[in-house]
């Protein structure tokens, strides 16, 4: 007999204990999809968000006309960086790279390696790409424009390929050998913030936060996730490593989820090792101590540090078309999670959770037709104007200039200086 059925004096409230353990865990359940969801930035989302867009345009200023467009970008949604128990690699396809990206004939799916770029992170990327083909026309032609165009990448596979496939959007090609014409430089240096790791400053500002009461109360949150995420892998009886850090938790799990989700499938939110799935509760505890640590990591003085190349070159650029001394009208930075929140925190808009993948920022210069020596400023976060402690909706170029560079430029030097003397 059903327990809605049971008569005795124990079945109402068992039957209420278990519709109520239920409803619990349908919330958990819809939280951890919303959580994850935020964080994958499908293809239908990016749509609507183009839709509400206000890049390239806006009804107030009608008596000025687009310059110059840099967008940043983080890559578009890639397999996972360690192989584990948690995630393998077969259920990710990549582009191999040889054939024509793009068509819809095209079959020649390959198993992604380590981190590479998945076809739904090039969709994403060839997404952006159209819709700037909309807002920005800056009155060009397709091949005018393919020789205005300058890409900037960190020198990875997955920032490479963004790169490649933005562009491919942008000017609606299909051929993998028009894409490798277009102009790409590495620039490391001014988008990861892997190389400015030397800088004694930055050491300095580290130390002083890690001695914090508040860190190491969020850093033992972050270790305890990460016991409890390796004690349930051990559980399931796999033996190989265990992985050693939250974020390789912390992608393990989103890299699992969008794959998934982007494919249109949602029978499994979470990894499962041996067909024991991790529990929503543990994930969700996962991605929250996530969230803690890359809070931690973006602390505003740091980010500025980490980010004052990125940020100087994008000034320089806007000075040097206000001269016209430049062709270019476009230039993509291709680059990574931590080069969008340290952007962001350092622009004093830091949302307090890793980036989702090919979220963007675009930085607009725009010229007053009456006064050609007159330039504004604006900068869009994922389609909307930035809201930011540090700029304002829009801004002179010098005024843009002066609140974030500080007095110190692109010029590594320059910025190696203010490391060791800890100016900023």
């Amino acid at each position: 007999m059903g327990i809605s059925n049971h008569t005795s004096k124990y079945g109402t409230s068992y039957n209420k204990q278990t519709q109520s353990t239920q409803s619990q865990t349908d919330e958990m359940f819809n939280e951890l999809k919303r959580v994850l969801t935020e964080r994958c930035h499908s293809p239908l989302v990016m749509e609507k968000e183009f839709v509400a867009s206000s890049e390239g345009h806006f009804s107030t200023f009608e008596d000025y006309d687009i310059r110059m467009v840099q967008v940043v970008t983080r890559h578009g949604e890639r397999a996972p960086m360690f192989a584990t128990a948690l995630i393998g690699m077969k259920i990710f396809y990549c582009p191999d790279g040889s054939r024509q990206l793009f068509s819809a004939s095209d079959l020649s799916h390959t198993v992604c390696y380590k981190a590479q770029m998945t076809w739904t992170g090039c969709r994403q990327l060839q997404l952006i790409g159209r819709h700037f083909r909309k807002a920005y026309s800056f009155n060009l032609t397709v091949g005018q424009l393919e020789n205005r165009i300058r890409l900037l990448s960190t020198g990875r596979q997955r920032t490479d390929w963004s790169a490649r496939c933005l562009v491919a959007g942008l000017l609606g090609h299909t051929n993998y050998n028009k894409l490798v014409r277009v102009n790409l430089a590495m620039v490391p240096y001014a988008l990861h913030t892997k190389y400015v790791k030397s800088c004694p400053y930055r050491e300095k500002l580290l130390n002083q936060i890690r001695k914090n009461l508040k860190y190491q109360q969020s850093a033992s949150y972050w270790t305890s996730a990460v016991n409890r995420g390796n004690s349930f892998i051990t559980a399931t009886g796999y033996n190989g490593r265990n992985l050693t850090y939250i974020h390789q938790f912390n992608e393990a799990l989103v890299s699992h989820f969008c794959n998934l989700y982007h494919k249109g499938i949602s029978a499994s939110i979470t990894p499962c090792v041996k067909k024991h799935c991790m529990p929503p509760s543990l994930s969700l505890e996962i991605l929250k101590a996530a969230d803690v640590h890359v809070k931690s990591q973006n602390d505003q003085k740091i980010s500025l540090v980490n980010i004052q190349p990125l940020l100087g070159q994008i000034v320089s650029e806007m000075e040097i078309s206000a001269t016209g001394q430049t062709k270019s009208v476009f230039i993509h930075y291709s680059g990574h999670d931590i080069t969008m929140s340290s952007l962001l925190s350092a622009l004093g808009a830091f949302y307090g959770r890793q980036p989702a993948y090919a979220t963007r920022l675009v930085f607009e210069l725009w010229s007053e037709r009456k006064y050609n020596n007159r330039y504004k400023v604006r900068v869009l976060h994922d389609g909307q104007v930035l809201k930011s402690s540090v700029l304002d909706e829009w801004m002179t170029l010098k005024f843009f200039k002066e609140r974030i560079l500080h007095g110190h430029l692109r010029d590594p030097k320059s910025h190696r200086n203010a490391c060791l003397k800890g100016i900023w």
